[in-house]
């Protein structure tokens, strides 16, 4: 892995910008609420310093739902893929179109064991994202996974 260059001297010198950078590289996504308890400080302090880098093009973010995703720049495939497989639910649906081949959401519903609400959601979150794809009524992984 290529090491994030910090070109401006302002970047350069906060050791904090290097331990945010140093989790984003090691995990390939974090939220602010999780790089705050890494790191040992507020969420502030973590927020001011992500906007920071992301004004400088060295990290990006995306907001999934009520959460907004960072990672580091030209990542996003990874951290997309790390974060939102990192739900139980999404995983276990995953899982279930891979194992058993397109689906409807009352078959998913079963095999994964919850409401048929809670897996539309999931669906819907990961077909935005192109994790899963719609024929119909029935829904099928993409090459993504």
């Amino acid at each position: 892995m290529v090491p994030v260059i910090l070109a401006s001297k302002r970047l350069k010198h906060h050791p904090l910008r290097h331990k945010i950078i140093s989790v984003l590289e090691s995990t390939g996504y974090s939220t602010v609420k999780r790089l705050a308890a890494i790191l040992g400080v507020s969420r502030a302090s973590v927020l001011w310093h992500l906007y920071t880098l992301e004004r400088e093009g060295v990290v990006e973010s995306e907001k999934i739902c009520s959460t907004r995703v960072f990672y580091l720049a030209g990542r996003r495939r990874r951290a997309l893929h790390s974060y939102l497989l990192s739900h139980k639910t999404r995983r276990s649906i995953i899982e279930a179109l891979k194992n058993g081949g397109p689906m409807g959401v009352s078959s998913l519903s079963k095999v994964v064991g919850a409401a048929k609400s809670t897996v539309k959601h999931h669906l819907n979150i990961l077909e935005d994202f192109g994790f899963v794809a719609r024929t119909g009524s029935k829904y099928m992984v993409t090459d993504l996974c």
